[in-house]
């Protein structure tokens, strides 16, 4: 980390890159689920077994959908993190400036 923070904006945005493609990915996934639904079924079989694998895949659905909000949610919010530690970085950094030019000042001249 070269500019002295604990926590690295640019990381934050490469996890925030990372989070968007777990979100898209899943999001292709369960579009996937959704069009295999009933691949392989006997029409109106009416299997235990049928209905017992929708539901199955409805939970999956269900699971991955809330980890893709997830990932989604993730990759703004480190962003937007990401942002705010190089702003507070640059807040401390002009206000230890501005003390110091003060402090050179009431000083005077040496």
């Amino acid at each position: 980390m070269s500019n002295g923070l604990e926590v690295d904006p640019g990381e934050l945005r490469g996890l925030s890159i990372n989070s968007g493609v777990v979100a898209g990915n899943l999001d292709v996934l369960l579009r996937l689920l959704r069009t295999a639904e009933g691949e392989g079924a006997a029409p109106g079989g009416g299997f235990e077994a049928v209905a017992r694998l929708r539901e199955v895949r409805a939970s999956w659905e269900e699971r991955l959908g809330t980890v893709r909000d997830e990932a989604s949610g993730m990759e703004h919010g480190l962003v937007t993190t990401a942002g705010n530690f190089e702003a507070t970085e640059a807040d401390i950094q002009a206000g230890f400036a501005a003390l110091g030019a003060r402090l050179e000042q009431e000083a005077g001249p040496s």
